[in-house]
């Protein structure tokens, strides 16, 4: 993230909340961006294009002061903000739709512009500081590396409480072939770029999922057989189909999966999240989810005729 695509000058907030109306430019909402206090500011500045290159709407074209600047910026509540910066949800919101809002917004109010006190001003600043403050952190967070006594924390789980052996009874077998292919096949083409980095992450630990896997198989062979059930029936639900080879669009799902292989108290911790979703991804690899490639297909084949 740059600071300056968020360095607002005392001007353009001010502007920002004189043309605002004191209220979320969402169409038709009426949460407010002053509390009733008068003193707590709980709206959010959202960008329109985006602040950095991994949010939604991000166009390398404009400087970062334009990225600033008041033209590009608007009021929302805290809900429609997460809700339009929701990367799943970038294609309901392009930069177009939401210029219109920020001006239909604006004229309602621009000839009853309201008062804006310094007192406001120093709110949204202390405000922007605190959020700067999270979104460090959670980067922090978010740099991770694959921790085994949490991988062997979430397979305890996983046997414990998600694995019925008894219904096990299919041999797990390698079966990754083509990923970039299979990526190809299974994700819109503007998810690609995301999912071929999420992938290059994983393959930098994948000799690790790989170690706990070949461990369990040589233990207790229906115990990865019901770990790859317990993901494939995790992935029907979330997809509504019976049917595990289905494309799967938004790589998103691999989130979905690995927080219910969890337990509820862990499922947002960001540590457990990302080695839960390297487990899913080497099924993935391993085609047990997804689409799979003509190569897999054949494959597959020829193991069953045989």
């Amino acid at each position: 993230m740059s600071n300056k695509a968020r360095n607002y000058t005392k001007e353009t907030k001010r502007k920002l909340y004189l043309f605002s109306g004191n209220q979320c430019a969402y169409p038709k909402c009426t949460n407010k961006i002053l509390a009733e206090d008068g003193k707590t500011i709980i709206g959010e500045i959202a960008h329109i294009q985006a602040a950095s290159k991994n949010g939604p709407r991000y166009y390398p074209e404009i400087s970062e002061e334009e990225r600033a600047s008041f033209s590009n910026l608007m009021f929302l509540c805290d809900e429609h903000h997460k809700i339009i910066d929701n990367k799943a949800n970038e294609d309901k919101y392009p930069i177009e739709l939401l210029k219109n809002w920020k001006a239909e917004h604006e004229a309602k109010f621009e000839k009853d512009k309201i008062e804006v006190p310094d007192s406001v001003i120093e709110q949204i600043t202390a405000k922007l500081e605190e959020y700067l403050k999270d979104l460090a952190d959670r980067l922090i967070e978010a740099t991770l590396e694959a921790d085994k006594t949490i991988l062997d924390e979430i397979f305890d789980f996983i046997y414990k409480e998600k694995i019925n052996e008894e219904n096990a009874k299919i041999k797990f077998e390698k079966d990754g072939l083509g990923i970039s292919k299979k990526i190809k096949i299974n994700f819109e083409e503007n998810q690609r770029k995301r999912i071929t980095q999420i992938i290059a992450d994983y393959f930098k630990y994948e000799y690790i999922i790989r170690e706990f896997i070949e461990i369990e198989k040589e233990n207790n062979a229906f115990r990865v057989d019901g770990l790859r059930d317990t993901i494939q029936d995790i992935f029907c639900e979330i997809k509504k189909t019976q049917e595990t080879e289905t494309i799967i669009q938004d790589f998103s799902v691999f989130t979905e999966i690995a927080k219910q292989l969890l337990p509820v108290k862990k499922q947002q911790d960001t540590k457990f999240i990302f080695n839960a979703k390297l487990i899913v991804i080497y099924f993935f690899e391993f085609c047990e989810i997804g689409k799979k490639t003509e190569d897999e297909m054949k494959n597959n084949q020829i193991k069953f005729n045989l």
